[in-house]
């Protein structure tokens, strides 16, 4: 229910550890509810750069699949199942 304050510290993490998978992946996820598709978009692709062999990599490949639907890209890259 504290959403702002979420990500708030998500950001902070960030800039401790500008890698951080699971603070992008959940950055991207509050993005979404907060209807910043390409904000979300943004974070997934950073993710998938920095850790593309991780779940978190492949969990957001799938939501960034469902928010750009099928067949578009990911800023660039292929948005393909799984991984």
């Amino acid at each position: 229910g504290r959403r702002g304050d979420a990500e708030h510290a998500f950001l902070r993490v960030l800039r401790f550890d500008p890698e951080r998978p699971e603070a992008l992946f959940e950055l991207g996820e509050l993005a979404t509810e907060s209807g910043r598709h390409r904000q979300a978009l943004g974070y997934w692709r950073q993710l998938v750069d920095v850790a593309p062999e991780s779940e978190y990599a492949a969990r957001a490949r799938v939501r960034a699949r469902r928010a750009a639907s099928n067949g578009r890209t990911l800023n660039g890259y292929k948005v393909r199942s799984g991984a």
